[in-house]
């Protein structure tokens, strides 16, 4: 318990310093090492800005390529190329913008970076604006000729196939040129929301029944949540979301802002409705969510038996929410240091083979990971795709069970990121998000089953008795159960359960 206890050091440093209040760590007392190192990006914030000035002479010669692409097969690659070219610039740019900007969302400096870079993006399409049309405007039959034609068109194949799977829903140059510009408006909410409850938002300061006094921003919150003493979860899910509360006018006007920009690409692209807009792009028909969403309704009754147990076992009449995320055995109540979850992870993934463990130690060694929360930083978890460098993970590791598994998955996030820019072409290298979250949930999965392992092992050494907490606490997290079943499958749009 020592070695997990000792993690507590780095977590409540300025408690020290301020008299037993447990203030929220500055990210300059973050240690290096638990900071992602984006000199992998940029040297400096000078080098990107030299950068964001050629990426931004770059933008009006695209223009060059407008009324080209009908011509010949190699007319149509060299604008397809052009264009692909400056997002794989764009996306370094804007990733390392992000990034800086995650870190501690309350410095304007790198917001203005990212905005600035967001503000490329928008230029950058609504300078190519005219390509779909004219790639639409061509038809299939002559699109095949050229590919046979030139061969340097056959990796923008896949591509090319969407762009015409789109026709129903595309516009005309000057149509899509608007529609595009108009990203910087229906981004709005979303900004607005991230900039709010990261870096505005006055969280409140709840005293604990050990005495201690917390400051409950996010990272806070998930860590006091699964707090072993039942009252100190009221406490804290009442005053968390109390907070929340106050402010409901405020992020409620945020949601409908969201909402709108929906509907609005809904119109303006003749989609039948937001649901449909939202699955085109991954070419997933409606049916498979609504399937999805009834399939998790018809098997409510298992989830409602984990509940009951959960109750019976934590000694409960009746569960609150609250509960969910408590210990099941308070002996499994184990804190990780980041060191204890990579060792745990690195071993659950063996089964993937040696060079996969390798190059997921690799991005542990090498700092592709941010690890420890900070006031101000970003708030959950993320796993983003730099194709040609690396990817990179935001981590806001709080030394619970829960933040093992969140390491797990958003490893698997980022070895599928690094094994598709090994083996694809950039225009291919991203992935939908029904696809993406199958190796995320399998490094899920090995890890808990390598619990399960180790406890039975320990059992039969131990002569029949289980000692190891580790599996125990896993089992005993109602986090995954949240999250997965409930919140994303809850409907934002329309009325009874139907998006529109």
């Amino acid at each position: 318990m020592k070695e997990y206890r000792s993690f507590f050091c780095l977590m409540l440093l300025s408690a020290a310093l301020c008299g037993g209040r447990a203030a929220a760590v500055e990210r300059a007392e973050v240690p290096e090492k638990y900071k992602w190192n984006t000199a992998d990006l940029y040297p400096d914030d000078a080098a990107w800005e030299k950068d964001k000035e050629a990426i931004s002479a770059r933008i009006p010669r695209l223009a060059s390529y407008q009324g080209k692409p009908g011509l010949s097969g190699r007319d149509l690659f060299a604008a397809i190329d052009a264009k692909m070219s400056l997002l794989q610039a764009l996306n370094r740019l804007q990733v390392y913008a992000s990034m800086c900007s995650d870190g501690d969302t309350r410095v304007s400096r790198t917001w203005q970076m990212s905005q600035a870079a967001t503000d490329l993006g928008t230029k950058t399409a609504s300078a190519t604006a005219y390509l779909e049309p004219e790639v639409i405007a061509l038809g299939k039959e002559k699109i095949d000729a050229y590919i046979a034609a030139e061969p340097r068109l056959v990796p923008y194949t896949a591509w090319l196939a969407r762009v015409l799977r789109y026709a129903p829903h595309t516009l005309g140059a000057a149509e899509e040129q608007v529609a595009a510009q108009a990203g910087l408006l229906t981004g709005a909410a979303d900004n607005v929301y991230s900039a709010f409850t990261n870096s505005d938002m006055p969280y409140p300061y709840v005293r604990l029944s050990g005495g201690k006094e917390v400051r409950l921003d996010a990272q806070a919150y998930t860590l006091y949540r699964a707090s072993s003493n039942r009252s100190d979860r009221k406490k804290v899910f009442r005053a968390f979301w109390a907070e929340y509360k106050r402010f409901e006018t405020t992020l409620g006007t945020t949601l409908n802002s969201l909402v709108n920009a929906h509907i609005f690409n809904k119109n303006v692209h003749k989609f039948d409705s937001c649901l449909e807009a939202a699955l085109f792009q991954a070419n997933v028909p409606a049916a498979v969510y609504r399937r999805l969403i009834a399939d998790v309704n018809e098997n409510l009754p298992t989830l409602h038996r984990y509940i009951k147990l959960r109750a019976r076992i934590l000694g409960l009449k009746r569960i609150g929410y609250e509960d969910l995320y408590s210990p099941l055995v308070k002996e499994a109540d184990l804190v990780y240091t980041p060191e204890k979850a990579r060792e745990l992870v690195l071993k659950a993934v063996a089964p993937l083979g040696a060079q996969y463990a390798a190059d997921l130690k690799k991005s542990y060694d090498e700092r592709w990971v941010d690890f420890m929360p900070s006031t101000g930083k970003q708030s959950g978890a993320y796993s983003t795709a730099v194709y040609g460098v690396h990817p990179y993970q935001l981590q806001n590791f709080t030394g619970s069970y829960e933040e093992v598994s969140t390491l797990a998955h958003e490893s698997g996030h980022s070895m599928h990121s690094l094994l598709s820019s090994r083996n694809q072409p950039y225009v291919t290298s991203d992935y939908e998000i029904f696809v993406a979250e199958v190796a995320s949930t399998l490094n899920e999965d090995l890890l808990l089953r390598y619990l399960l392992a180790q406890a039975r092992d320990k059992a039969v050494a131990d002569g029949g008795r289980v000692g190891a907490a580790d599996p125990c606490q896993a089992l005993g997290c109602g986090a995954g159960v949240d999250s997965g079943l409930w919140r994303r499958g809850r409907p934002v749009h329309g009325q009874a359960g139907r998006l529109s």
